[in-house]
């Protein structure tokens, strides 16, 4: 190894070491003190959720077939919220699968509200809201465990903010204030905690979460400066800086996309005007997509991106404000991506230099891979990242051979 591989190898395990000292700190019985603080006063507004949303889902749920990660787990109407990380905690229906690590954190990152929100049924309205209130009352206050890790927090939060219609329509006084109570706890925790997330993308959605409870919670707006700032310290380090590395990770930008464009919508509903660096980093991640995106509306399969649905990208697509009257996709970008078109085909070229943060701390090795493609059909392309079951499939899809 040479010394800049030692000095970034003691970077990562340093962080490490930092990461679970904290998490044994909040095991301490004085830790929650810390996050106690005055509730909020109430919600000032909803932001648009983009992800992609199927009502069936709704019914699924109800019946007590909760599908996350690959894995469906089947609780017999009984609630999720039981089972521990490992798939105990809980008598699972036979046929059930077992709970993973990653089942268990789709689960308790509530991004799947936007089903019942989609349902719009007052059954589905009383569901979503008994669920919440079974997480309260069973993980509200282990602030030790795996359903609080930073990035699941970041992310519940958010779902709770997006979908919060959904949750207080009908519901009692109580639980209400019990709902405003846990957000503001969460709030806090993530003003604590935040800074010392897994680097990369977790870091970077910690720093959105705040800017979203600063927006949306009643009388938190005096943070919203504070919370600016680490937002923008967070985009200049990640996206537009001479590395970008969140550039290097396209599924990455589709993630960070998909939280920071609802973003902005809500700042302009308050009146209010985002930084200079949200708004450039807001067209260069939008660039980058249009850069990475193929003549059958896929993306390149590089560092870490798994095979994505077409329908959200293009979503997405549709907040891109061209900047000349061709509109065609740039031909480099920072982070090292190339871009070369003629006649329909496109060859996408990873050019660009390796980055601890590419991958969250999984690096690929894929420098000098590139995919081609003409009209809807591709015709080299890299393996990609697995969707699920990360932990055994990873260590392949970052190898050489992975890539083309």
């Amino acid at each position: 190894m040479s010394f800049f591989d030692n000095l970034t190898t003691g970077r990562l395990v340093t962080r490490e070491v930092w990461r679970r000292s904290l998490r044994r700190l909040r095991s301490g019985p004085l830790y929650g003190w810390r996050l106690a603080g005055p509730s909020p006063e109430g919600l000032t507004l909803a932001p648009q959720n983009l992800l992609p949303a199927d009502a069936q889902k709704a019914v699924a749920f109800y019946e007590g077939d909760y599908d996350f990660a690959g894995r469906l787990v089947v609780t017999d109407g009984g609630t999720p919220f039981m089972i521990e990380p490992n798939g105990e905690g809980q008598d699972l229906a036979s046929g059930s699968a077992k709970a993973t690590g990653e089942w268990f954190d789709g689960l308790h990152a509530f991004r799947w509200l936007r089903h019942l929100d989609k349902a719009d049924t007052d059954l589905a309205r009383a569901h979503a809201a008994a669920l919440v209130a079974d997480w309260i009352a069973i993980w509200g206050n282990r602030l030790d465990s795996r359903a609080w890790r930073t990035d699941t927090v970041a992310y519940r939060l958010i779902a709770w903010l997006d979908h919060s219609p959904l949750l207080v329509t009908n519901t009692s006084v109580n639980a209400y204030q019990n709902l405003l109570r846990m957000m503001g706890r969460h709030f806090r925790f993530l003003q604590r905690n935040g800074s010392a997330a897994r680097e990369g993308y977790p870091r970077l959605l910690c720093a959105i979460a705040l800017v979203y409870g600063s927006l949306c919670l009643k009388g938190m707006r005096k943070t919203l400066a504070s919370s600016m700032r680490e937002l923008d310290r967070e985009i200049e380090r990640q996206i537009l800086s001479p590395s970008a590395p969140m550039l290097r990770k396209p599924s990455g930008l589709i993630n960070a996309l998909t939280v920071l464009l609802p973003l902005h919508q809500a700042f302009q509903q308050q009146g209010l005007e985002p930084s200079p660096a949200f708004e450039k980093a807001r067209d260069t991640m939008l660039n980058a997509l249009r850069l990475l995106r193929h003549s059958d509306g896929t993306l390149a399969r590089n560092n870490g991106t798994a095979d994505n649905a077409r329908a959200q990208l293009a979503n997405l697509m549709r907040h891109h404000v061209p900047q000349s009257d061709t509109n065609e996709p740039p031909q480099s970008v920072a982070g090292g991506f190339h871009r070369l078109e003629n006649n329909g085909t496109v060859v996408i070229i990873d050019a660009g230099q390796p980055n601890a943060m590419c991958g969250d701390g999984l690096a690929m090795a894929g420098t000098l891979a590139f995919e081609l493609s003409s009209g809807d059909s591709r015709f080299i392309v890299n393996c990609g990242a697995p969707a699920h079951d990360e932990e055994r499939y990873t260590p392949f899809a970052r190898a050489t051979a992975a890539h083309s």
